[in-house]
């Protein structure tokens, strides 16, 4: 029983290690999306309806585009 019980708590282990061969592979078939967003000039002249609607159409998720949207319309800083 106590066996059993180690082998599991291994395994579960495993699971959430990030460095485990699985995980690594499970975690490489996610998609992933990273940007460098210059807020100084990029899209001055560009009206936003015409970069959302680009983006949908490039197929990225609404989440993302939302995440994108509600830097440029309230931006915001603290220092």
């Amino acid at each position: 029983m106590k066996n059993s019980l180690v082998e599991k708590s291994k395994k579960n282990n495993q699971r959430k290690d990030p460095s485990h061969p699985g995980r690594r592979k499970r975690l490489i078939r996610k998609p992933c999306y990273m940007a460098f967003l210059d807020f100084e000039k990029a899209y001055e002249r560009l009206p936003w309806a015409v970069l959302w609607k680009s983006l949908r159409g490039g197929g990225v998720p609404e989440r993302l585009i939302t995440f994108v949207k509600d830097m440029y319309e309230d931006p915001k800083a603290a220092v």
